[in-house]
């Protein structure tokens, strides 16, 4: 009976193992996308954050990354002398995790590229020169100016500064002296018992102490008076700021140029030079130093307004100037708007600015001040074109311009191009 019963039981479990392997076989069996790993690892490094991909398509990801926790321990690896404030992780790159991988690590690229290129077009920091005595006071030292953004004012305290230094120093030669009178008629006093000098020495020891006296209670004298004499106001200047100028249309030019795209930029290096600087053609650099070296022999120098514009900020000035959108045959444009380039086919090299070989410079001189400001303003320009090509200020800029290959525009004394692009660029 026994054996029986358990040769029963081990064909049901036969058969159960039987079905049981064939439902396995017959499951379908979930894949992985194998050696398809992506990890992002976003890192920053003072005030400049980035984000390294690493992926195991392009073999620059390790083999033991095959998780979150590793892909942290690789980030670590790579970081140098940044820390590591976020990291991502996917098994498949094509999925949708991945995709999220992808999308996270190009913003956070896009966005720090963009605020290094704020960074750069920054206004730089004022520096103020502090005064430096031929003799020095001891004690004294003068503190730079305080800068209110908000009401555009400098706090200057040299002068309370100067005034504050020098009465403490008198105070204390003063006190010095009126101690040492006082030794003296002590001493006068202890000889005088046998010279009979007493009263001598006791009209000396009074006078010590009554300019002592007065030395010490000259602010409280002066606070008496007018709390006002105590207090030193420091002068508050209203400084000037450079306002950069709309960026207007080219008025009579053609509807699309042929140009060559700039594709390395330099900075000139000219101390007469300000504006937008990061965006010079490397080869129109030198050439801008030579002209604002002879424009500062005579006393001027030059502020560039625009040079490269991109194709999203022509795009921008068509869309205000044109009835046309970027890309069309024509620009036609708006009553009362200057006539803009149209950004034909969207192709960047039909029009100058955005080549990066248009330039729009002003010409700057010294004010009372010492501020470089512009000769004349665009609207001044606008209004009487004449007067503008005619300036001297102006116009030295044009003939120094010319003398180093470039062009300028008949209807814009500003607008300077190097080669020319535009039929009316002379």
């Amino acid at each position: 009976m026994w054996r029986k019963t358990s040769l029963y039981f081990s064909k049901v479990f036969a058969s159960l193992a039987f079905l049981l392997s064939g439902t396995m076989l017959l499951a379908p069996i979930p894949t992985l996308a194998a050696g398809n790993e992506v990890c992002s690892c976003t890192i920053t490094n003072g005030t400049v954050t980035t984000c390294l991909l690493f992926s195991k398509l392009s073999g620059d990801l390790p083999d033991f990354v095959t998780n979150a926790d590793r892909c942290n321990v690789h980030c670590n690896s790579v970081k140098g002398a940044g820390s590591v404030t976020n990291f991502a992780f996917a098994e498949d790159r094509g999925s949708t995790a991945g995709a999220a991988v992808l999308n996270t690590c190009v913003s956070v690229q896009t966005a720090s590229e963009e605020a290094q290129a704020a960074a750069s077009q920054a206004e730089p920091p004022k520096e103020f020169i502090i005064p430096v005595l031929s003799i020095p006071i001891p004690g004294l030292s003068f503190t730079a100016p305080l800068i209110d953004e908000k009401t555009k004012t400098i706090s200057v305290d040299f002068l309370g500064q100067y005034i504050t230094g020098v009465y403490n120093f008198l105070l204390g030669a003063a006190a010095t002296v009126a101690i040492v009178i006082l030794m003296i008629g002590g001493v006068r006093y202890i000889l005088g018992a046998q010279t009979g000098d007493i009263k001598a020495a006791k009209e000396m020891i009074k006078n010590a102490v009554i300019g002592l006296v007065l030395l010490m209670s000259v602010f409280v004298i002066l606070f008496t008076i007018n709390p006002r004499l105590t207090i030193f106001q420091p002068l508050s200047l209203t400084y000037a700021t450079n306002i950069g100028l709309e960026q207007q249309g080219e008025e009579n030019q053609p509807d699309s140029v042929s140009g060559q795209l700039a594709t390395l930029f330099k900075s000139p290096t000219a101390k007469n030079i300000t504006g937008s600087l990061n965006k010079i053609p490397e080869e129109l650099a030198p050439k801008l130093d030579a002209a604002a070296g002879e424009l500062s022999k005579q006393g001027f120098g030059m502020s560039v307004t625009s040079s490269f514009r991109s194709v999203e900020e022509q795009a921008t000035l068509i869309k205000k100037n044109c009835q046309n959108p970027p890309g069309s045959a024509t620009c036609n444009r708006k009553p009362g708007r200057p006539q803009t380039c149209i950004l034909r086919d969207n192709n960047p090299a039909n029009c100058p600015h955005t080549t990066g070989r248009a330039l729009d410079i002003w010409a700057t001189k010294k004010s009372d001040t010492g501020a470089m400001l512009q000769c004349v303003n665009q609207e001044q320009c606008l209004n009487n074109k004449a007067s503008c090509f005619s300036d001297p200020c102006q116009a030295a800029l044009i003939a120094e311009m010319k003398t180093q290959g470039f062009c300028v525009l008949a209807s814009e004394p500003w607008h300077f191009e190097q080669p020319k692009m535009s039929s009316n660029c002379n």
